[in-house]
């Protein structure tokens, strides 16, 4: 009997972690993903001042075009995160 509560209470313990740990992943994918909302904003800036930057205007294009492209594959992949922490999540309290 005092094995299963050993048990028990172990399995509780992980549980707690384990759902401490998906939250504060989560809050990381979140500061990810408004990092990336400021990524866009560098975006616009790049595009707006390359109007008036005579011949620097197509640098400043090519880089806003390198920021947005990677600020996009940033965002698949938080998508994907986040799927996978759901499906992860869900799993986990299924098996409780």
């Amino acid at each position: 009997m005092q094995m299963e509560q050993k048990y028990q209470d172990e399995v509780m313990r992980l549980e707690t972690n384990n759902e401490r740990s998906f939250l504060q992943l989560r809050k990381l994918i979140e500061e990810i993903r408004d990092c990336t909302r400021a990524l866009n904003s560098i975006v616009a800036t790049c595009r707006i001042e390359a109007s008036r930057a005579g011949p620097f205007q197509q640098a400043l294009f090519v880089i806003a075009a390198d920021i947005e492209a990677a600020a996009r594959k940033i965002d698949e992949r938080i998508k994907v995160g986040r799927k996978i922490i759901d499906l992860l999540g869900r799993s986990a309290n299924s098996q409780v």
